[in-house]
């Protein structure tokens, strides 16, 4: 099967209230979503780059940390 490395709206609640539970907004026009029924095993990456603590480097910098959580949709 054939893997997607999409990027992917997420939300775990209101903002200041969150639940600490991803919840992904997907339609199955999107690939991501056809590939997620079919296959229930996924992966989901967060840089910590969008709350500004990273400075001016790169995103990719290792010095900017990142998160993957694994697990099934």
């Amino acid at each position: 099967m054939k893997c997607c490395r999409d990027v992917v709206s997420y939300s775990d609640g209101e903002p200041y209230r969150g639940t600490g539970i991803p919840y992904f907004y997907l339609t199955t026009l999107d690939p991501t979503a056809r590939y997620a029924l079919k296959d229930h095993r996924s992966s989901f990456t967060i840089s910590e780059y969008p709350l500004g603590t990273c400075g001016q480097i790169d995103p990719e910098n290792p010095t900017c940390s990142k998160i993957t959580l694994t697990g099934k949709v």
